[in-house]
């Protein structure tokens, strides 16, 4: 093998292999919210669902003390080559009165981007993640390593463990077109046996014919 080619194998290997590193979390397992899960805090509306907390974690909760804007993130999340159809969220809700608090999820992007899938979560039964129940909803995840953006969007407040993916289909296989170059490849066969067989009748008929004129002929004399 060629130096060249050696260096660019070498290359390759090597991207591969830091592109499997950079990922952090497998989209299509549970990404638990930990103690040291990333969190952005919109000091302004902390009594908009905080109580007057910065959102936080919290043992027993997951994610707490969230208030419009709060967001918690999730990077290097990687979502395979073909990327995800959908979204669980494992969520509590303690109100028992008809509110439901509500979530968007952003990928990559949470400032400018459009988010790829929302929720509005009502009544599960208590706070606690013991009351915790999950919430699916559809998306539209390009394959790659990205980052997972979960906003709350209302000052109701509540707490998340974990959220997961669902793998997107497949794209379907189909048959690879069949070239001109293909297609006048395989006309000539048909067409030369159409014309044998035409060829084939017109000589039978000629044979006919003249034998058939011999025997008048003969006849005759």
């Amino acid at each position: 093998m060629k130096k060249s080619a050696v260096l660019i194998t070498v290359a390759v290997l090597l991207i591969a292999l830091a592109v499997n590193v950079s990922a952090k979390y497998d989209a299509f397992a549970k990404i638990e919210v930990t103690p040291e899960v990333t969190l952005i805090d919109d000091d302004t509306t902390q009594d908009e669902g905080g109580s007057g907390q910065p959102i936080q974690y919290v043992e027993g909760y997951g994610v707490g003390y969230s208030s419009t804007n709060d967001i918690v993130y999730f990077e290097d999340v990687d979502f395979g080559a073909d990327g995800a159809k959908a979204m669980t969220i494992f969520f509590s809700y303690g109100n028992d009165d008809d509110s439901k608090t509500a979530l968007d999820v952003y990928i990559d992007d949470y400032k400018s981007g459009n988010p790829v899938c929302s929720y509005e979560i009502g009544f599960t039964g208590g706070w606690e993640s013991v009351n915790a129940q999950e919430f699916k909803a559809d998306c539209d995840i390009p394959g790659g390593v990205h980052t997972v953006y979960v906003q709350f969007t209302n000052e109701k407040s509540g707490s998340f463990t974990y959220i997961s993916f669902d793998k997107a289909d497949p794209p379907a296989e189909t048959d690879a077109p069949e070239t001109e170059a293909e297609a006048e490849a395989a006309a000539p066969v048909v067409t030369t046996a159409a014309q044998t067989a035409d060829t084939g009748i017109i000589t039978g008929i000629i044979a006919l014919s003249g034998a058939a004129l011999a025997v008048i002929t003969k006849k005759r004399k």
